[in-house]
């Protein structure tokens, strides 16, 4: 999305400074890690955002289930998923320059490469916090370790459908976070080539309209 939606600039990469591929593998690794670095505003980003997801995350609807699991458990899940779409991107255009002025539309690519640092930490101490809990306070009867030692447990997880505080973790970071910041990163980097450029670039367009 980075490189969609600045297609006519000169550098390789839209974050990255034009000479980030003549130094080596070595040297591009470090502007990458220093280009991405975790900020404050990314991370309050990222917090009002999955506040607002957890709030639609709770939107009522058909409860429906799972497959059954080797152990005889069989999750539940509440389909609202199309309704979080709908309210997720309206609340996103709504509190843009478009609606109560509160950012500009191009906000996620604004803070695109301080979100990337703080996702990369965050992911790593929850996938901690999850392996933990798996063994020690599991939402279910499918848990417990693999056999293969730390590594293989700390990311192949140590249950099959974690809860934390009646939220489905599997359902919430990939199905209502994930998702839902894919669809709207569309949205905002299309934006943010329109204010680059001045112009709409239709491949750009059409990705954002395409998720």
């Amino acid at each position: 999305l980075a490189c969609d939606a600045t297609p006519f600039a000169r550098e390789p990469l839209a974050l990255l400074p034009a000479d980030a591929f003549e130094h080596g593998v070595l040297e591009l690794s470090k502007k990458i890690f220093f280009s991405t670095l975790p900020t404050l505003r990314a991370a309050v980003l990222l917090f009002v955002f999955n506040f607002l997801a957890l709030l639609v995350y709770h939107w009522p609807g058909v409860v429906k289930y799972g497959p059954l699991s080797e152990n005889g458990a069989r999750p539940d899940y509440v389909d609202n998923g199309i309704a979080h779409c709908v309210l997720c991107t309206f609340m996103f255009i709504g509190g843009s320059e478009l609606g109560l002025g509160w950012y500009r539309l191009d906000v996620l690519y604004e803070h695109f490469p301080g979100t990337i640092g703080c996702l990369n930490i965050f992911g790593l101490a929850f996938c901690l916090l999850l392996y933990v809990k798996g063994l020690r306070s599991p939402s279910g009867p499918d848990a417990g370790t693999s056999g293969h030692g730390f590594i293989f447990d700390y990311y192949w997880g140590t249950e099959l459908y974690p809860r934390l505080f009646g939220v489905d973790v599997k359902k919430f970071v990939n199905c209502r976070f994930s998702m839902t910041y894919w669809q709207l990163a569309g949205i905002s980097f299309a934006a943010a080539s329109y204010y680059k450029h001045g112009r709409v670039d239709p491949g750009v367009l059409l990705c954002a309209i395409s998720q």
